[in-house]
């Protein structure tokens, strides 16, 4: 059972074996889940818990990565979850698979093979950015809830009860 206190990540690859690297660069800190294809991570994001972050191959059978990203930022639900493109191109490809990722809305993009420590601090990151995201939609509507508060109080003052006498400041007779 994963850790609730943990960051979740959803690592969708083909290969079972580029999952279980990911997975173990990402232990101890974040709680690693998967998806062996898009059609299965979009089911799978459809209904319950959305993940922290999510990491997606690039190439698989069936649908790529960029159409699976693009998906996931069409729809309300899943769309400001961040997408890091995990991608296997070569040197000659590095700028098209940065302008396809860029494309696709994906928040960033790591190459194979995938470096822990270079995967780590991404997701880090990233995670934390949308922390901090969340956090400041949370507090912009706790102050917008205030001003509306400030607004119809000034709309409606309270008026002083009659029956109640002035108070006086102290030291005044």
């Amino acid at each position: 059972m994963a850790d609730s206190t943990k960051p979740r990540i959803l690592i969708v690859d083909d290969r079972a074996d580029s999952i279980q690297i990911m997975a173990r660069g990402l232990a101890p800190e974040f709680a690693a889940e998967f998806a062996l294809s898009g059609k299965q991570a979009l089911a799978k994001l459809a209904t319950g818990d959305l993940p922290d972050l999510i990491l997606l191959d690039v190439v698989m059978p069936d649908m790529d990565g960029y159409e699976v990203c693009r998906q996931l930022k069409a729809e309300p639900r899943t769309r400001d979850i961040p997408v890091i493109l995990i991608t296997a191109s070569n040197d000659l490809e590095d700028e098209m698979s940065a302008m396809l990722a860029l494309v696709a809305d994906a928040t960033d993009f790591i190459h194979k093979p995938v470096n822990p420590q270079v995967l780590r601090q991404r997701v880090r990151t990233q995670v934390l950015l949308r922390e901090r995201e969340r956090e400041l939609v949370r507090l912009q509507a706790e102050i917008n809830q205030l001003r509306a508060q400030l607004a119809a109080s000034r709309a409606n003052p309270v008026s002083p009860d009659a029956s109640t006498p002035p108070t006086q400041p102290a030291g005044q007779a």
